[in-house]
């Protein structure tokens, strides 16, 4: 069972080249700010598990059909890039 992001933060499980829509079983709102629905996910994944695996009997959107996005998206800084790309040369 693996957790994707997909089609505007939305938090699926993949299985069998499926992607099943797990958003609400993790209360995850895609269009909250900051976008930490796959961090909230993972902290629930335990408790939802068996809500997760009944997910999988319902239908599933295959795997090309979906747009998948990073998993956990932060924005950084970029005088933070710069900084962390000028120690990197400098090595």
């Amino acid at each position: 069972m693996k957790l994707v992001r997909y089609n505007s933060g939305r938090i699926g499980v993949l299985h069998d080249g499926s992607v099943y829509d797990a958003t609400a079983a993790f209360g995850v709102d895609p269009t909250a700010w900051p976008p930490v629905g796959m961090v909230q996910a993972i902290a629930k994944f335990d408790a939802t598990r068996d809500a997760l695996k009944s997910l999988l009997k319902g239908p599933g959107l295959p795997l090309d059909k979906v747009d998948l996005e990073t998993p956990i998206l932060w924005r950084t800084s970029s005088s933070r890039i710069r900084s962390i790309t000028m120690r990197t040369r400098s090595r």
